[in-house]
């Protein structure tokens, strides 16, 4: 699958500030100097996880904080505080906690209040530490709370979600005169993918191409750029309606990137610069620890490097080209899936009374220690099914 974005990493912009940079080193030596970056700038992750996913007014919400490192995903507790938020829809805090972190992380609990309205709030997480990346940075998962005392407030018709359409071009940037992949995602009115029938159109309405979401309402779509022609997507969905987006305007000069992934043990990854031979750098680095470091000319405008992926960690790697003047020019993400460690539980029977003890029997495919919280609630229609899992939280959107 498909994963770009399109600014460097904060990590990668510290890293260029920092002076180490490879104007300042030779290609064999970024390794080390990354190396040196990520030791001084260590940053940190937290995930929380909660009893539930739904409350009532007035009830108390439990939670359990882990804090991590955000290069190895290990046991971290440089922070001694995590400051924990419950956001309303206006962004405002309803209700503040400090909880106490320690190396296999932290409890504490919210009181909710008894006057808060129903509807979605949002629980965040920081420390100061993660404040000076930005709230970015920050820990974020959604929750519903009812208000069974208080009369529901009537939704405005204009607030109700429309189905949505996400643009990323490969590498970042569309240049004119080059080839280039354009992803999409395409959402419906409940922010999951879904099906429906693209089109690629020019300004002027001609049809360039059709194309189709594959899963998850995810695909793709190639285009050449041309001087002076903008260009849209536009959905037909299931339901009759249409969503459209305009892709941004291409550069006049620059690069772009295309990974491929055909299987094999290696990835390759080729650089366009629309022409001319000139000095092109590669850098693959997996959450900041780099992987490896490249050195090409670009022949007739085009350069080509192979990565084998047994170099890069599991979880999400970036390739970063930089110039012959050494600054960064785009970044593409690539996506290897991490080992699990299945666990499996049992109880010792299905029915149990009111407030009986139960015993259970945790199992684990690996030898090894960790901390576990468990949550055990009541499934009806408040408690959502999505709730983010820590191992969507650490390896995919922090």
């Amino acid at each position: 699958m498909m994963q770009m974005h399109k600014r460097l990493s904060i990590g990668l912009y510290f890293f260029l500030l920092a002076n180490v940079s490879l104007a300042q080193a030779p290609v064999a030596d970024v390794q080390e100097n990354l190396a040196t970056y990520v030791k001084a700038y260590t940053p940190e992750k937290i995930y929380l996880h909660t009893d539930k996913n739904a409350y009532a007014a007035g009830e108390i919400l439990w939670l359990k904080a882990y804090a991590v490192d955000g290069v190895f995903h290990r046991p971290f507790a440089a922070s001694k505080i995590a400051y924990v938020e419950l956001l309303d829809d206006a962004n405002v805090p309803a209700a503040r906690v400090k909880i106490s972190l320690e190396e296999k992380g932290g409890n504490g609990s919210i009181q909710l209040p008894f006057g808060l309205k129903s509807g979605h709030y949002t629980l965040r997480a920081y420390t100061s530490w993660m404040k000076n990346l930005g709230a970015a940075h920050f820990f974020e998962k959604g929750l519903t709370i009812i208000n069974t005392l208080k009369t529901p407030e009537i939704a405005d018709e204009k607030a109700v979600p429309e189905a949505g359409l996400q643009l990323y071009p490969e590498g970042g940037n569309l240049v004119n005169g080059l080839p280039s992949r354009v992803a999409f995602r395409l959402s419906g009115k409940d922010g999951k993918g879904t099906v429906g029938k693209g089109f690629l159109l020019t300004e002027n309405g001609d049809t360039l191409a059709a194309f189709s979401p594959l899963q998850f309402g995810m695909g793709q779509f190639e285009l050449t750029p041309q001087k002076g022609v903008r260009y849209k997507a536009v959905f037909q969905l299931a339901d009759g309606n249409t969503v459209s987006r305009a892709l941004p305007n291409a550069m006049e000069s620059g690069y772009t990137v295309r990974v491929d992934d055909a299987g094999s043990d290696n990835i390759t990854i080729e650089v366009s610069n629309g022409g001319g031979n000139a000095e092109v750098y590669l850098l693959a680095h997996t959450r900041n620890v780099s992987k490896s470091a490249q050195k090409a000319i670009t022949q007739n405008g085009r350069a080509t490097f192979t990565v084998a992926k047994g170099l890069l960690g599991e979880g999400v790697s970036q390739f970063t080209i930089f110039d012959a003047a050494k600054k960064p020019v785009c970044e593409r993400l690539y996506f290897i899936p991490p080992s699990k460690t299945n666990f499996q539980l049992q109880t010792a029977r299905p029915v149990y009374a009111t407030r009986e003890k139960v015993d259970l029997l945790l199992d684990s495919t690996r030898d090894s220690r960790a901390s576990l919280s468990l949550a055990v609630y009541q499934v009806d229609e408040w408690q959502s099914g999505d709730d983010l899992t820590i191992e969507q939280y650490l390896w995919l959107t922090s």
